[in-house]
């Protein structure tokens, strides 16, 4: 799954010294995403065709991204779409 994360990545448009700065947290990435239930990183080259459990993912998989780059206002959206927090009312 590793490696998946890292060709999300890199289709992502993360440059290779981000990706080498990201690698020591893949591990966790991995252990995160598969403790909500993911199997498989889906291939972002094929997004436009993804079933609802690789919607799913690629939105886990962006919300780390955007911890990790520091853009909090994405994140926090994302925190909201992937229920990682409960919507506020």
């Amino acid at each position: 799954m590793i490696d998946d994360l890292v060709r999300f990545l890199v289709w992502s448009g993360c440059v290779s010294q981000s990706i080498e700065r990201l690698r020591p947290e893949l591990p966790r990435w991995e252990r995160w995403l598969r403790q909500r239930g993911h199997t498989a990183v889906p291939d972002l080259r094929y997004a436009r065709w993804w079933r609802w459990d690789e919607v799913r993912a690629g939105n886990d998989v962006n919300l780390l991204i955007n911890q990790a780059a520091g853009n909090q206002p994405m994140a926090h959206q994302l925190r909201n779409l992937t229920r990682v927090r409960p919507f506020k009312v």
